[in-house]
């Protein structure tokens, strides 16, 4: 899985996550990694749209292609369970969490004791020429919480958050 450049002007830093060919359940674990490890707050997926991140409040398209509704479908029931995609054609939103664990062998792109955690939420949609179909949000949950003093709030700020009386 190759970083290709960027497609958006307005992330230069950013180098694009290459699925290799086809999108799978691996391929988009190791693009969850690949997500989490760019400063990436969200990913958007919907049935017949191209994938997009939020990165620095930025909303940016990372894929060249649609994603067809079976590959999502498949994508979905790997994350999850064929269970979880009935409920949510049925009506009824859903909201899961997703945990990646590497490996020795680095599996996703983690090292053994690393781990990534996202929320999901998985809605009814209608999009492009599609009816119903699925649309997926995912949020990476950061796993170092900074400390307080190293978030950079300013001292008025920073004393009125913490009141020595009241």
């Amino acid at each position: 899985m190759n970083p290709t450049k960027p497609s958006d002007p307005s992330t230069p830093d950013l180098e694009m996550f290459d699925f290799g060919g086809a999108v799978n359940v691996q391929s988009y674990k190791a693009f969850l990694v690949w997500a989490a490890k760019n400063a990436v707050s969200d990913i958007h997926v919907q049935g017949s749209n191209p994938i997009v991140i939020e990165r620095y409040g930025r909303m940016v398209p990372v894929t060249p292609f649609s994603l067809p509704d079976n590959i999502l479908s498949d994508i979905i029931d790997g994350l999850f369970d064929p269970e979880l995609r009935a409920k949510v054609r049925g009506g009824t939103p859903q909201d899961r969490a997703i945990q990646l664990d590497g490996d020795q062998n680095k599996r996703y792109g983690l090292d053994r004791g690393e781990r990534l955690r996202f929320r999901c939420n998985v809605v009814q949609a209608t999009a492009a020429n599609m009816l119903t179909t699925c649309a997926m949000t995912q949020r990476v949950i950061p796993t170092a919480i900074p400390e307080l003093e190293a978030m950079g709030i300013e001292p008025d700020l920073f004393e009125a958050l913490l009141p020595h009386k009241g």
